[in-house]
């Protein structure tokens, strides 16, 4: 995957392990998230993604148990040649700080599908049917 480093402190994505899922994506400043609040993290890398790929921001699981720490607005699309910034969120009520050159996320590729949706008057019959929020039991 073609990466273009937009800052001297930028890294490359990297896996933690063989077969890991995602790759992990680097803060190149710190950055303080705030309790309960909210925060931008600076990657300064873009990326190439191949047409048949969408990019997804996930939190790391660490990072997500033991600090509460999350990711959101987190799509990539392949046609997207900008940095990569996460929007990082602090569900604890402590303040949170990733320092520059720490991991603050990681980056899953997964096949992009492509639909033309179009307007029917009804659906076809499924087993599950309408039932939605906790109808499949515990």
């Amino acid at each position: 995957m073609p990466v273009k480093l937009l800052h001297e402190k930028a890294k490359l994505p990297a896996y933690g392990k063989p077969g890991d899922a995602g790759l992990d994506l680097y803060a190149v400043e710190d950055v303080i998230v705030p309790a309960r609040g909210s925060a931008m993290a600076r990657t300064g890398i873009a990326i190439s993604l191949p047409s048949y790929a969408v990019g997804l921001i996930w939190p790391r699981s660490g990072t997500s148990v033991n600090n509460n720490i999350e990711t959101g607005a987190g799509v990539i699309d392949h046609t997207f040649r900008g940095e990569i910034i996460v929007k990082l969120y602090n569900f604890s009520d402590i303040d949170y700080k990733f320092e520059a050159g720490h991991r603050v996320a990681q980056l899953i590729l997964n096949m992009r599908l492509s639909v033309e949706p179009k307007s029917v008057p009804e659906l076809d019959e499924s087993i599950r049917g309408e039932k939605g929020f906790g109808s499949s039991g515990k």
